[in-house]
């Protein structure tokens, strides 16, 4: 695995209450930053048990001739999280984490997906939650 950093802009107006609201959502504050442009910066936890069976059909049902390239590639970390496969000693954490960039008026401005153990189809799936 290498280390990526992703910054997906977020255009449509989620405020950071109705995602502390979400069941697999947890929020931690990660600290004011006072710049020109004032931005807070969150640390969202997603707990993966409550996609599983959302993970595991998108992989398994979708994909089934890709099953080992998507594992050893890490195309959807989610589902090597939930299977345990391939976790090059990352242990059975079934979380993946985000950073999100919140305006003054606690609107979601961009969330940043920090390495590739965590997954860009469960922050969709977590944003569709609240759109």
């Amino acid at each position: 695995m290498s280390i990526r950093l992703i910054t997906i802009p977020i255009d449509q107006n989620i405020h950071i209450d109705q995602l502390r609201d979400l069941d697999p959502v947890t929020i931690d504050m990660f600290g004011d930053i006072e710049m020109e442009v004032k931005t807070n910066r969150h640390h969202m936890t997603v707990d993966l048990r409550y996609f599983e069976e959302r993970i595991i059909d998108y992989v398994e049902r979708n994909h089934p001739m890709d099953l080992t390239k998507i594992v050893e590639g890490w195309e959807v970390p989610s589902y090597n999280l939930i299977k345990e496969l391939n976790t090059n000693g990352m242990g059975g954490d079934k979380r993946c984490t985000y950073v999100m960039n919140v305006d003054t008026d606690g609107y979601v401005e961009s969330v940043v997906i920090m390495t590739e153990r965590n997954c860009p189809y469960v922050l969709d799936w977590v944003l569709e939650l609240v759109t």
